[in-house]
């Protein structure tokens, strides 16, 4: 597990297939895109043992829709998280454990981090029948 709020493997995690075309229509979803990048000898452990803790609290947050988190090979780490409104990501960014994981991803793991709050403005989708 690696990457903001990856959280547990692909097979354990809870889905909300965000891509179904009902989910798309009228779609009022918000997208938060965060790119970090962890300082060298940042204890790995302590991030993903914080990393799962916050899956689990987001996951039972109203509005909360998905989350996926990807990795390059140089270490950069993207999360993209989805919430059906602002509110609802309002919610999330002042809920006090995430403040407290906010404040230890500054003091103890990231080198940086680049945050981009997005509304979607249309969505559409193709899948190749077969």
């Amino acid at each position: 597990m690696r990457g903001p709020m990856r959280g547990p493997r692909r097979d354990q995690r809870r889905r909300c297939d965000v891509t179904a075309p009902r989910a798309w229509r009228n779609a009022r979803m918000v997208i938060v895109l965060i790119r970090t990048k962890l300082r060298p000898g940042c204890d790995q452990a302590a991030y993903e043992s914080l990393n799962a803790q916050m899956f689990e609290l987001v996951q039972t947050m109203p509005g909360f829709l998905g989350v996926n988190g990807y990795a390059s090979a140089d270490g950069d780490e993207v999360g993209m998280i989805r919430f059906d409104s602002l509110d609802a990501l309002r919610a999330w960014r002042e809920h006090p454990d995430h403040l407290v994981a906010q404040a230890r991803g500054k003091s103890e793991f990231y080198a940086s981090y680049r945050i981009e709050v997005c509304e979607v403005v249309r969505a559409y989708d193709f899948t190749h029948p077969q």
